[in-house]
This record gives C-alpha cells, structure tokens and sequence, in this order.
C-alpha cells in the first residue's frame, strides 16, 4: 500500500533544463505519489535543503510557484523515511543507491538513468521511464483499494504487505473506530491485542510511540480494563478518546500515522480465530471529521 522513494535533488535541474514540459512531469510525478508514497531524507535534511536550492533556482515562474507548494505539502506530512551515513559531501544519489536496501527504499527517481537500474529489492530511473517500471506496476495495483476474501490473506501477510512501512518510520498512531467501544466482544478483544502486540514490535523506538484509539463510549470500562491489562505488555503509551452517543462519529473506521490515512473497512476487526483475513478492504484516505 504504502512505498518509501527518494528522490536525486538534480532531477529538478534536469527537468528545468527540458523547460516547461520537463518540470510538468516533475509536478506530476510529485502530485501523483504524495499521498501513497513515504519519501526520503537523510539523517542531516541535507535532501531537503538541496531540494530547496534547485527549486528556486527555476526560472519558470509558474512551474517554480508549484513545485514550491509541493514541497512545501511533502515536508510538512511526515513520516520520513530516513537515510543514515550522509557526510554532506559525497553524492546524495550514490548514498541513497548504497542504502536502498538497507532503509527498505522501493524506488529512486535520477536525473539522467536512461535505463531502469533493477537490484534485487529497488529500482531506479529517470521521469521519462518511472511508468514502466515494476515499482510503478505494482503501486497502480494497489493505489486505488485492497481488497481481500475471507481466508485469502493471513495477519502476518496483512501487516507486512500494507501496514508495516507506514508504521516503521513514525512515533505517533491512531485507530478510529466506533465498534469496539459499541460492542466490544471477544472479536475485538482478539483483535485488539493482536494490533498493540504488532504495534510494539514495529515501532522503530517503542519507549518514544504512542497510540491513541477514537471510539464510542458504550462499553468504555470494559474496554478500559481490558486495555489496562495489556499496557504492562508494550513499551509505548496508549491513550483512549471516547465519544458519546454515535451520531457524529464516522462510521467508517481508520488507521493513521502522522499526517497518513488508511481507511479500513473493518476496523481493528480484521482476523478470525486462526488468523486469516476476514472480507476486508483499505484505501488512502483524508482525516475524517469530528476526531480530536
């Protein structure tokens, strides 16, 4: 679902160099990954700052203007995923090729790849060839919805394949959903230990995270008490924000990380017994309205 991509700060001059053309590809290319794509920095926000540099540099004024407000959107809607190593000398893009596979990156836009570089776990190219890459393939098969049977999917699966990248890189989570202080039953109760259970193994620093859950206040001491018993399992905080009555609570059910947003068609709910998926289906989403 989510992907991690860096991108070489010299793609910009090199779009700026084909004029108007090239640097709408670029916007393009901005507008159409922000939102399933988990960009890069490196440990100094040197990226950024070069970034920042090119940019103003474009003569083309309009272009210039929006590439801007992209950026600007981009770095103020974490997470990060961070690249380790920079010494601020050598070049940013021979960092993030030397790294790829250690920060997990998925994808490198470059100025000037005039053939898709292909590793066992990352590719990279310029804007002319980003469509036709494997990378590209499978982000258009999953950026609209997932959508899974029962039994087609198990939680290990699940959590690897569409949750754990947009967790790893973030201290900060929270789960809207209205039913498990409606009803909480021992669906919830399974479910709900499994997610803070895989909670505290993926966040990269768990004495630092913290998660908060939105629901209704129907059962809230059964919930409370319950949740009290696992507290003593994790290392991070877990705060509980329950809302009267259900009239303007969303009734559908989301999963967030920082300025990120996962719709869930079942909420927490997304396991039996055995572990398998029930008939379940996630998309990106906006931050959904009335949630403090």
């Amino acid at each position: 679902m989510y992907s991690y991509i860096f991108i070489d700060p010299e793609v910009v001059t090199d779009a700026s160099q084909t004029g108007e053309a090239g640097l709408g590809q670029l916007i393009n290319f901005l507008r159409e990954h922000r939102y399933d794509c988990i960009f890069s920095e490196t440990d100094s926000w040197r990226l950024g700052e070069e970034l920042k540099e090119k940019i103003q540099a474009i003569e083309f004024q309009h272009e210039r203007k929006l590439l801007i407000e992209l950026a600007v959107a981009i770095y103020s809607n974490g997470p990060f995923v961070f690249i380790e190593g920079d010494d601020g000398i050598s070049s940013l893009l021979e960092l993030a090729k030397s790294k790829a596979e250690t920060a997990e990156i998925d994808f490198i836009l470059t100025p000037s790849d005039s053939i898709i570089q292909t590793e066992c776990k990352w590719e990279a190219c310029n804007l002319q060839l980003v469509y036709a890459t494997r990378f590209e393939e499978v982000r258009q098969k999953y950026r609209p919805c997932v959508i899974k049977k029962p039994g087609h999917d198990n939680a290990h699966g699940i959590w690897n394949t569409y949750f754990r990248k947009l967790i790893k890189h973030t201290d900060s989570v929270q789960i809207v959903d209205y039913s498990i202080g409606k009803y909480f039953g021992e669906n919830h109760k399974f479910n709900l230990k499994k997610w803070i259970h895989w909670l505290n193994d993926n966040f990269s620093d768990p004495t630092v995270a913290r998660l908060k859950i939105h629901t209704l206040d129907n059962q809230q001491l059964r919930v409370e008490a319950f949740i009290n018993q696992l507290r003593a399992d994790v290392g991070y905080s877990i705060e509980l924000k329950y809302y009267p009555g259900g009239d303007d609570f969303p009734h559908e059910r989301f999963l967030n990380a920082e300025a990120r947003w996962l719709q869930i068609g079942r909420g927490i709910d997304l396991f039996d017994q055995n572990e398998d998926c029930r008939d379940i289906m996630f998309s990106i989403a906006r931050r959904p309205a009335n949630i403090i």
